[in-house]
């Protein structure tokens, strides 16, 4: 069993946690957040996306009690200082967003950690010394480092399709657009934001453009991929369900059916968990809670036997992603 703890007890910490819990290969021994624990144990019960957790959750002054599992909870800002070493953890999740590089997240390995999953793209970006990890890409390529990344929901949820379509019709070039659920890092009403004014416009009253590294992440991790993939982000007024129009210019052509089957199989043969295929008319509020990192939906499929292929996606950018963390997690461990 793999004991697991997780830095930073947010959106994705939680999310992580409520589905690894039922994960009989893990084992979940800390929380480290500056919220007290009375807070964080209302906040894993009661999700206004997710829903309310069904079994039994209470709180000490130093633990959360779920069911049977108590987890112990400290508010340290140093990593040094938390009890890794003590409580036998073999891989922490960094999950709170301050500690990008790999000397800070290292910081986790000094108070006794063996792993660190970073749920963020390092601050390097891709040319950053943590290893970037996305499954159904490249964690087959995983050779024992201590500390790596699992990049960002959007790169998670592109890869593994744009991937299957370089390998098998060639992409000359393309173009990712992620149509993106607001997150914690906008406003709720019109205030300031340190990086991007729009940002810090009323999430749930405005969509905006912004800046993504989706689609630099995916073309890094796929050889023979760099630069040819550029991308955004829209950000519109839902809390949760995204969805990414992938496309693309092929090097042989391909008709729409064949696609679709070329999906399948791969999903029988190595995506399975991953990818999924959608037989209804989804709309956003479907997908939250799905695992996979995206459901392709036919109905946006466009492929007419020429060069150009266009592919649509959705995907619950907390819940999916918190999966492929948790599937990182026994990869790494």
């Amino acid at each position: 069993m793999i004991r697991v703890a997780i830095n930073g007890f947010g959106r994705i910490g939680r999310a992580i946690l409520r589905l690894g819990l039922s994960d009989p290969d893990l084992r979940f021994v800390a929380i480290n957040d500056p919220v007290p624990s009375d807070n964080l144990a209302y906040l894993l019960k009661h999700d206004s996306v997710h829903g309310c957790w069904a079994g039994d959750v209470r709180s000490t002054r130093d633990s959360i009690e779920v069911g049977s599992e108590r987890i112990h909870v400290s508010g340290r800002k140093n990593p040094v200082l938390l009890p890794w070493r003590k409580l036998g953890v073999a891989v922490v999740i960094e999950s709170s967003g301050r500690f990008r590089s790999m000397r800070a997240a290292s910081l986790h390995r000094v108070a006794g950690a063996r792993r660190v999953v970073m749920t963020a793209v390092p601050s390097g970006g891709c040319d950053s010394d943590v290893p970037l990890l996305i499954p159904g890409v490249n964690d087959h390529s995983y050779t024992g480092e201590a500390v790596v990344s699992a990049a960002s929901c959007s790169a998670n949820a592109a890869g593994a399709v744009t991937k299957l379509v370089h390998e098998h019709l060639g992409i000359r070039a393309g173009f990712l657009t992620a149509v993106h659920a607001y997150t914690r890092d906008q406003q709720l009403l019109d205030g300031g934001h340190a990086r991007d004014w729009r940002r810090g416009r009323a999430a749930a009253l405005n969509m905006f453009p912004s800046a993504s590294d989706a689609a630099m992440v995916v073309a890094s991790l796929i050889p023979g991929m760099r630069n040819r993939l550029d991308g955004m982000t829209l950000r519109v007024p839902v809390p949760d369900g995204s969805l990414m129009r992938m496309i693309f210019r092929l090097e042989r052509p391909v008709e729409q059916e064949a696609v679709h089957e070329l999906i399948s199989e791969e999903i029988v043969e190595r995506l399975a968990g991953i990818v999924s295929i959608a037989t209804d008319p989804l709309t956003s509020k479907d997908v939250v809670n799905d695992t996979h990192s995206i459901v392709i939906d036919p109905r946006g499929t466009l492929a007419d036997s020429g060069f150009f292929l266009a592919l649509t996606g959705w995907y619950d950018h907390e819940w999916g992603y918190a999966a492929r963390v948790l599937d990182l997690v026994k990869t790494i461990a």
